[in-house]
């Protein structure tokens, strides 16, 4: 399942799963450093987040192109 760092407050991290749920997890438990709207694979059989760099690109590139689209619109 994929997750989205939503907001990071102090020592907490709370990610946004692509099924709605939301998980607070302690940043210093993902071994790696982070920031918001990084995706995060959670892998079952090591029971551990790894980053997932190639969709949290696709992500951004999508999000420009909607924003990108409003605006033209808006013309």
């Amino acid at each position: 399942m994929l997750y989205t760092v939503d907001k990071i407050e102090r020592e907490l991290v709370e990610l946004l799963g692509d099924d709605g749920s939301v998980l607070v997890v302690p940043k210093g438990s993902l071994g790696f450093k982070v920031r918001e709207n990084d995706v995060l694979l959670f892998d079952a059989s090591s029971g551990a987040f790894v980053q997932d760099r190639d969709a949290a690109e696709s992500r951004k590139t999508s999000y420009k192109e909607r924003l990108e689209g409003l605006f033209r619109r808006r013309k």
